[in-house]
């Protein structure tokens, strides 16, 4: 942004610099939306985890570890297959556990119905 902004009439010079402490600024204490994110009980995600994986079959269960086992390290997973396979089932088990360690889990859908279907989910535009 160069110049003026001439509702205010003021300069860039003019205006504090942006917060630089990342730190500081995604501290749960200081950040009302990771607070949020991280008000769960971890001990219930993790029994509800635990309870989830019991129930898996040997493809979710190959799934669920092979993407708990690389959450955080930037990969990318697409669980694909016909209706009632239980993807869902697999991310409501992938939400259970990622929580139960700490970490934040956004659930996003394509679609308002399957965001219903997910913990907190929401849906992508």
């Amino acid at each position: 942004m160069q110049g003026s902004s001439l509702t205010n009439e003021k300069y860039n010079g003019e205006f504090p610099p942006f917060q630089t402490d990342w730190e500081q600024c995604l501290a749960p204490h200081q950040n009302c939306l990771i607070a949020e994110q991280l008000d769960y009980d971890q001990v219930e995600m993790a029994e509800m985890a635990a309870t989830m994986k019991d129930q898996m079959n040997a493809e979710q269960s190959a799934a669920f570890e092979e993407i708990t086992q690389h959450a955080g390290d930037g990969q990318t997973f697409w669980l694909q297959g016909p209706g009632g396979t239980g993807k869902t089932f697999v991310y409501k088990a992938l939400c259970a556990e990622l929580c139960s360690q700490g970490k934040i889990v956004l659930c996003v859908a394509s679609s308002g119905i399957a965001a219903l279907l997910l913990p907190g989910g929401c849906m992508a535009h």
